[in-house]
């Protein structure tokens, strides 16, 4: 195994895609070129998981914000409390809980890939 391909292992298995990738650029061992392509897969993989929790971050601000600005508009009587408002309100707070409760999910499965890949 050459002195790149060793570099570019250690470099992924700390996490470091881009780095192992650009490691293994004009390498001439045929492990270079399949490798590359893996860690490639795996930095595209981490950069889609990354957008969908951007995403998810972004959805969760809105139901709390959404279901704030309305609580704090019927407190100084802006709007009238209705049974139909609130009920939105609990259904806005209960999809943002099930939201957190999904984020958590996924954090935890990550961290436990994480920890498996390092053993």
């Amino acid at each position: 195994m050459s002195d790149a391909v060793d570099y570019a292992l250690k470099l992924a298995e700390a996490g470091a895609w881009a780095e192992a990738i650009a490691a293994l650029e004009g390498c001439s061992d045929p492990l270079g070129a399949p490798l590359a392509a893996v860690f490639d897969r795996r930095l595209c993989a981490q950069r889609d998981e990354a957008r969908a929790r951007s995403v998810k971050r972004h959805e969760l601000a809105n139901l709390v914000s959404i279901a704030l600005a309305n609580l704090e508009a019927i407190a100084d009587g802006t709007l009238a409390r209705t049974p139909q408002r609130l009920y939105n309100i609990c259904g806005a707070l209960r999809d943002a809980g099930r939201l957190l409760e999904e984020m958590r999910e996924t954090e935890s499965d990550r961290a436990a890939e994480q920890m498996a890949t390092r053993k």
